[in-house]
């Protein structure tokens, strides 16, 4: 049943990756009798580089990923959090590495690729 909801959650508000953090090969031992499932299986890996690779990364950098995508300043992030420029710096160097990226539109492109933004 779960599956089912999940695969009815993916299609009505488009969720790209609602078994991201399940290993791939118990996700398509899990859907093997039902092709829509597997379906959906199929296009959750293609969110990330490797099959079943996640970006592991803290809530307070996916509030910085947000901040970052609306392309607003460093200090005006710092400002926003009440954190440090240097904070933010720090915050903004362990995404790029976590994305494999060096710049933050790169940043942007790859976690909207990967269904983080």
């Amino acid at each position: 049943m779960l599956l089912i909801a999940a695969s009815a959650a993916e299609r009505e508000v488009g969720l790209r990756t609602p078994f991201a953090m399940m290993p791939r090969t118990d996700l398509l031992v899990l859907t093997d009798p039902d092709p829509t499932l597997r379906d959906l299986v199929e296009r959750q890996v293609e969110v990330f580089d490797e099959p079943g690779e996640a970006l592991r990364h803290t809530k307070r950098e996916q509030v910085v990923l947000n901040q970052l995508a609306g392309g607003i300043s460093v200090a005006e992030i710092a400002e926003t959090l009440s954190v440090a420029v240097e904070t933010v710096k720090n915050q903004f160097g362990s995404l790029y590495r976590k994305l494999g990226v060096s710049d933050r539109a790169s940043a942007v492109a790859t976690a909207r690729r990967r269904g983080l933004l």
